[in-house]
């Protein structure tokens, strides 16, 4: 994280698109990265999915009777080496933590009657269910030691406030920055948390960096832009302010609901030219953190068209102003 510099530097992918098939997230870059400087790769964000011996079981019973169901595979420091030595022009960034910080939270927060998502509708409840049986919570410690078996590569973390928060309570954020090569936190949508009980501070990436960055000496931030337009505030706006250009240090890019980017979005060009004029104290890299089931109903050159016409006109935007 070094000098200062105007605009997005680059443009990113994360597993989520694949989630249920993660391995396709390292073939995608490497088609996207053949013939280019490594300093100009799409990197890649992981969603670190623990391996339930139920769920394995399940699944592999599944594929014998010709079966796909959605359940991902569980995401170690080996198999990403082997995706790598598979698809060598492709580069880990970050390993993006569970979204609840304990069991407590993950459970309350999938409650539909009293969990915190119970404001944002049963959609959300609903996700947080199949969330609590994905990732599990951020204590299980998954996330963290695979940022660690992945250290030689300058790997680091990203979680959001609540997460932080939680690591923080239980004297924990010191030793967890002391064995990454970053942490890095990121706001999400408005919701009541038994950890931190601020929602401001959940969602609000001004908040967030004044009451999460700055107060536990972060790395910075990311910003996540999708949520933010989806909370019905305005991150071109944001962009003028001198914290966001001070701590962040990538951006989350998606529609609503994590649909993907479309090509020309206007509310999202206009946020993106903003950027390019904008002089970030970090160089700052976009992520295309897509739905996996809207990436599914593509083939897999679909996918690489897509993602592909998405980088060139997110870094088109960043050159002509």
């Amino acid at each position: 994280m070094s000098e200062a510099q105007e605009g997005i530097q680059g443009v990113d992918v994360t597993t989520a698109g694949h989630l249920f098939t993660p391995k396709d997230t390292f073939a995608l870059t490497e088609e996207l990265n053949k013939g280019k400087n490594p300093d100009d790769w799409a990197q890649i964000e992981v969603y670190p999915t623990p391996e339930y011996k139920p769920l394995t079981f399940m699944r592999a019973l599944s594929k014998r009777f010709g079966l796909e169901l959605p359940i991902p595979p569980g995401v170690t420091e080996e198999q990403i080496r082997s995706w790598q030595r598979e698809y060598p022009h492709t580069k880990v960034a970050r390993v993006h933590l569970p979204f609840s910080y304990n069991r407590y939270e993950l459970f309350q927060r999938a409650t539909p009657l009293i969990g915190g998502e119970r404001e944002n509708g049963l959609r959300q409840t609903a996700y947080q269910i199949l969330w609590m049986v994905y990732f599990g919570a951020a204590t299980n410690m998954k996330g963290v030691k695979l940022a660690q078996g992945l250290a030689d590569q300058g790997v680091g973390i990203n979680a959001h406030a609540n997460v932080i928060e939680g690591f923080a309570k239980d004297q924990n954020l010191g030793q967890l920055k002391d064995s990454v090569a970053f942490v890095l936190a990121e706001n999400e949508r408005r919701y009541k948390s038994p950890i931190l009980k601020d929602s401001e501070s959940i969602a609000n990436p001004i908040a967030v960096i004044r009451n999460i960055v700055d107060k536990y000496d972060l790395d910075g931030l990311v910003f996540g832009v999708d949520h933010g337009f989806e909370q019905g505030m305005d991150p071109t706006a944001m962009l003028q302010e001198p914290s966001i250009k001070r701590s962040t240090v990538a951006m989350h890019l998606a529609q609503s609901h994590h649909d993907v980017l479309a090509v020309g979005n206007n509310e999202f060009e206009r946020f993106l030219e903003q950027a390019a004029r904008t002089k970030f104290d970090h160089p700052v890299r976009a992520a295309l953190d897509y739905n996996p089931m809207v990436m599914s109903k593509l083939s897999g050159s679909q996918q690489l068209e897509l993602v592909r016409d998405t980088i060139e006109w997110i870094t088109g935007t960043q050159k002509k102003v």
